[in-house]
C-alpha cells in the first residue's frame, strides 16, 4: 500500500494523519505510527499518541521520512 506520495506504507511507520473529512471519528490532523494494514479495503490502522486506533484510508496519509 503506497501513501499520497507513493511512498510504500510499512506497520510501524511514523505517517501524517490529514485533518479529518466528514467520514473520520478523529478530530484533527495528528502524526501516529502504523499499526496494521488492510490492503483489500486499502485503510491503515494509525495508533495516536493516546494510544487510540483510527483506520484512514492510505492514499491520505503521508509517512514521515526517516
Amino acid at each position: 500500500m503506497k501513501d499520497k506520495n507513493n511512498v510504500e506504507i510499512r506497520v510501524s511507520d511514523e505517517v501524517i494523519v490529514p485533518e479529518p473529512n466528514v467520514t473520520d471519528i478523529h478530530n484533527f490532523g495528528f502524526n501516529g505510527t502504523v499499526a496494521d494494514l488492510f490492503p483489500d479495503e486499502g485503510l491503515v490502522t494509525v495508533v495516536d499518541r493516546d494510544s487510540d486506533f483510527f483506520q484512514i484510508e492510505a492514499g491520505r496519509l503521508e509517512v514521515v521520512p526517516e
